[in-house]
C-alpha cells in the first residue's frame, strides 16, 4: 500500500492539521419532508429507490440519480433540490445491456458528476452480468446536459473489473465491486470504490488520468468487523480553507441487511492521498423509513474542476442525500450539514 493510513477515535470537536481543524462533531438536521425520494413515487419498484448521485444544473434544477432493483433513475428538483419528480415517463435511464453484455444482469449504484465547462454529465455505476457476483465491473456513460436522461454507455466498459482489482490487491477473491465517488485532486482523477476483497469489505481507490480510466487499484480502509462489517459510500470533498489545502469525506459503516443498523462518519486527508478515518457518527439511524440503516450518501457539489467543494444552500448549508433503510424499503433523505 502506498499511503499509511490510521483509524482513530476521538471525543475533541476537531483535528487539527494544516493549522486548521477538520470537524468530528456537524451540526446536521434533516429535511422535514424527508424522505425527498420515496420508493412508494416510483411505480416500477417496489422497495428499492436509493443510492443517490446529486448534481446541479447552471439553471439551478438538481438532479439525482438512484438505484432501483437492478436499474438506475433520473429524478428532477426545481425548488432547490427538496421536492424531487421521477423522470423519463418513469422509466430507468441506464438499464442491464443486451445479450452477452458485461452488465446484462445488473446496473446499479450510480454516482454523478457535472462538468459545466464541457456541458457533460458523467455517470458511473456498478455492472454484472452473468457470470455471478464475482464478475462485477465499474460502467461509465455520458449524457448532455440538456437531456441528463439521455446516457450512452461507453463502449470501451467495463472500465474496471473484478479481476483486475484482485490482481492489483495480490490476487484473492472477489464477490463484490462498486465505485462510490470520482473527484480530482491535482491532475489525478480519484476513483473511490469498495469492493468485498478476500472476504472482507474494504474502501479503495483508484487514479487514472481522464473520467474512465482507474488505474493502480488501493485498498483505504477495511472492515473492522463485528457490528461493522461493511465499508462503502465513500462522498470526498473539499473542505473550504484560507491557506492549507484539506479534504474530507463521509463514508459508511455498519451491518448488513435487513436487520443491522449502519452509520454514517467521516474522514479527513491533508493530501488527498492518504486518509483518516474517524469512528465517531455524523448521522445515525432514527425512526420510520430511516429506523435500521442510514448509509450510501453523495454531497451536492459544485460543477467546476476540481468537481470537489460542497454546493451550499442560500443560508450556508451543505446539502447531503443519503440513503435510509427499514424493512423492507429504501428511499433517499436530505440532511443540512454545517461542518
Amino acid at each position: 500500500m502506498r499511503h499509511a493510513l490510521e483509524l482513530i477515535a476521538t471525543a475533541r470537536r476537531g483535528v487539527e492539521f494544516g493549522g486548521q481543524e477538520f470537524p468530528t462533531v456537524w451540526n446536521v438536521q434533516r429535511d422535514a419532508g424527508n424522505p425527498v425520494i420515496d420508493v412508494n413515487d416510483n411505480p416500477n419498484e417496489s422497495t428499492e429507490q436509493y443510492r443517490p448521485a446529486p448534481i446541479k444544473l447552471p439553471n439551478g434544477d438538481i438532479w439525482v440519480y438512484v438505484k432501483g432493483t437492478s436499474v438506475i433513475y433520473a429524478w428532477r428538483s426545481t425548488d432547490g433540490g427538496v421536492t424531487f419528480a421521477l423522470q423519463n415517463s418513469n422509466n430507468a435511464v441506464i438499464s442491464p445491456g443486451g445479450g452477452g453484455a458485461w452488465d446484462n444482469s445488473f446496473t446499479v449504484e450510480p454516482v454523478a458528476v457535472y462538468d459545466e465547462q464541457t456541458d457533460v454529465i458523467h455517470l458511473w455505476y456498478g455492472g454484472r452480468g452473468s457470470g455471478g457476483d464475482s464478475t462485477w465491473g465499474w460502467g461509465h456513460a455520458t449524457a448532455p446536459g440538456s437531456t441528463p436522461t439521455v446516457l450512452t454507455k461507453d463502449a470501451a466498459n467495463p472500465i474496471l473489473t473484478s479481476a483486475t482489482v484482485s490482481a492489483d490487491l495480490g490476487g484473492q477473491s472477489m464477490a463484490d465491486l462498486k465505485i462510490s465517488d470520482v473527484v480530482v485532486i491535482g491532475n489525478d482523477f480519484h476513483f473511490f470504490g469498495y469492493a468485498l476483497y478476500d472476504s472482507v469489505y474494504r474502501i479503495i481507490r483508484a487514479i487514472g488520468s481522464t473520467w474512465n480510466d482507474p488505474a493502480d487499484v488501493e485498498i483505504l480502509l477495511s472492515a473492522a468487523g463485528g457490528a461493522h462489517t461493511v465499508v462503502q459510500g465513500v462522498s470526498a470533498f473539499r473542505v473550504p480553507g484560507q491557506f492549507t489545502p484539506r479534504y474530507g469525506m463521509l463514508y459508511t459503516t455498519g451491518g448488513s441487511q435487513p436487520s443491522n443498523p449502519r452509520w454514517i462518519r467521516s474522514g479527513y486527508s491533508e493530501d488527498g492521498l492518504s486518509w483518516t478515518f474517524l469512528t465517531s457518527d455524523i448521522i445515525s439511524p432514527t425512526s420510520g423509513w430511516e429506523a435500521t440503516q442510514v448509509y450510501v450518501g453523495s454531497v451536492l457539489k459544485e460543477s467546476a474542476s476540481p468537481y470537489l467543494m460542497p454546493s451550499r444552500d442560500p443560508t450556508g448549508r451543505w446539502l447531503y442525500y443519503y440513503s435510509g433503510y427499514a424493512s423492507p424499503d429504501a428511499s433517499v433523505g436530505l440532511a443540512y450539514l454545517s461542518p
